[in-house]
């Protein structure tokens, strides 16, 4: 599960159809991508959008990935 990404979407108030649509993608997927299933990865055009809608790098997303971080500095 990335609990970071739901957090951060939580954090700015954000519903999983917003987030898809922000990252150009299905709801399911973006749910799938939440929730951790293997199928559904984050690919680099959707980190990059991610880093500028919650303020921060993508280095710091693909740090948190790896870890499987929750960040408490939210933006």
């Amino acid at each position: 599960m990335r609990s970071w990404l739901k957090k951060y979407r939580k954090k700015n108030k954000l519903s999983q159809q917003e987030m898809a649509n922000k990252l150009e993608i299905s709801q399911q997927y973006y749910a799938f991508i939440e929730n951790g299933e293997r199928q559904a990865e984050l690919r680099a055009n959707m980190l990059v959008k991610l880093a500028q809608l919650f303020g921060c790098t993508v280095d710091e997303l693909l740090k948190m990935e790896a870890k499987g971080n929750e960040p408490d500095d939210v933006a």
